[in-house]
């Protein structure tokens, strides 16, 4: 496990296996929030996968950014 970010209501983190990370970001306010995923985290990827929709957020430069929904949490895998 290795921490992203514990900032005011945005928290996350990148879980890993030997064969793949899966990035858990959550948003704990009633208002959406963002974040900018550091590319530098991540192993080689192209994309972030949403789990649950099936959103596919392309990696370019030297971050991402996520967009939360209030009071919800994301699971990316990374692709």
């Amino acid at each position: 496990r290795v921490k992203l970010v514990a900032e005011g209501s945005v928290y996350g983190d990148i879980k890993q296996t030997a064969a793949e990370q899966v990035v858990y970001l959550l948003n704990v306010s009633g208002t959406p929030q963002s974040y900018a995923v550091p590319v530098g985290k991540l192993r080689s990827a192209s994309a972030l996968v949403d789990l649950q929709s099936g959103e596919s957020l392309a990696i370019g430069g030297s971050s991402v950014t996520v967009d939360l929904p209030p009071l919800s949490g994301r699971f990316l895998l990374v692709r």
